[in-house]
């Protein structure tokens, strides 16, 4: 019980707060007292190559990721950084015990020509949608929105999906048929102004299915808005790698 309160109050700290208390090692691959695992990735895509740092924080009852995009060399000028949390359970439908997950809330900042855009995403519940506040220098990118809610059980954000699905799908290789899902865009609005060929909808409708082994890792495959996203997990099912061919996108861990 002690372990959950702590792990709770992370997860706040590190939304609402900038939680200098915690560590922040160059080492590749870390782990603390309180359960963090961090991980570092080279990140290529059409406009170079950068390092992305991936700090988790998860217990049974909710899934806290911090991740920071930066310059080779330069961890303390981040270009993007992002919080998201996702509160995981079950609900209980006509007798039977159903898998859930909701995105209950995030923080996302993008620099373009040294100028933050940020944005931050709370569910709320009583509305059944999402309270979405934006603060930039474009005038079309500030003040308070709500977005409602698609129906569904199982929701991830964008930067979690690997994370998110271990948990909602157990990545079961033995189904034949896809599982359905939404993404929800933690960089939602300004991930437009960087990919190619999508609604600009903070809600996605998507799929994942496996693909098969692929040198020594599981790949599965995510379809969303009509291209396919490949996230590959060794044995172990943690995370290494992900291609996203459509947007000539890859990360692979270090």
């Amino acid at each position: 019980m002690l372990k959950t309160k702590i792990l709770f109050y992370i997860s706040f700290c590190i939304l609402f707060t900038s939680c200098a208390a915690i560590p922040n090692s160059g080492t590749k691959k870390e782990e603390n007292s309180y359960g963090n695992t961090i991980n570092y990735f080279l990140f290529k895509d059409v406009s170079g190559q950068y390092i992305v740092k991936r700090e988790k924080i998860e217990n049974e009852k909710q899934l806290v990721l911090r991740q920071t995009l930066f310059p080779p060399g330069n961890e303390k000028s981040p270009l993007e950084k992002s919080v998201t949390v996702t509160k995981l359970g079950t609900v209980n439908h006509k007798g039977k015990r159903y898998v859930a997950s909701r995105p209950y809330a995030s923080q996302f900042s993008i620099w373009f020509e040294k100028k933050e855009f940020f944005s931050q995403l709370k569910l709320n519940v009583a509305k059944k949608g999402m309270d979405v506040y934006l603060k930039s220098p474009d005038e079309k990118w500030q003040g308070n929105k709500f977005k409602e809610l698609p129906k569904g059980l199982k929701f991830c954000w964008f930067s979690q999906v690997p994370e998110c699905l271990k948990r909602i799908t157990k990545l079961d290789r033995t189904k034949k048929k896809s599982i359905t899902f939404y993404i929800v865009w933690d960089g939602f609005p300004y991930y437009c102004e960087q990919l190619q060929n999508l609604s600009g909808q903070l809600y996605s409708l998507a799929s994942v299915y496996y693909d098969g082994e692929f040198d020594k890792t599981y790949r599965f495959g995510v379809n969303v808005e009509n291209q396919i996203i490949f996230y590959h997990f060794n044995y172990e099912l943690e995370f290494e790698r992900m291609f996203w061919i459509a947007q000539n996108i890859t990360m692979v861990k270090r």
